[in-house]
């Protein structure tokens, strides 16, 4: 059996609902609607996550319906007080802070 993983990074300037939805959007753009997206209890995600949920309860669409049910994104958040369980990504994350901080050095980055 293949097994593939993938992380994909989107700088933002800092985390907010929203900004964190647009940096969603665009992973979606470029990569495709995720099956399952794994976070922590921070609260911008939590928000984010009743956001799209309320937004696809909206939707009458019949099609647009059936292609959420299709394209069902599960999100997975880790079980509350137990940040050690995030330890996997929270490693590649500051591995990955690590690299961006030796290679930008000073550098200044937008939107």
């Amino acid at each position: 059996m293949l097994n593939n993983a993938n992380i994909d990074i989107e700088l933002i300037s800092y985390l907010a609902t929203d900004k964190f939805l647009v940096a969603l959007q665009r992973f979606v753009g470029r990569r495709g609607l995720p099956h399952t997206v794994y976070t922590d209890n921070a609260t911008t995600l939590r928000a984010a996550n009743r956001e799209l949920i309320s937004l696809w309860n909206i939707l009458t669409s019949t099609k647009v319906q059936q292609f959420y049910a299709i394209n069902d994104i599960k999100w997975k958040f880790i079980v509350s007080r137990a940040a050690w369980w995030g330890g996997w990504w929270e490693r590649l994350i500051g591995l990955t802070k690590q690299c961006l901080r030796k290679s930008l050095d000073q550098a200044l980055l937008d939107e």
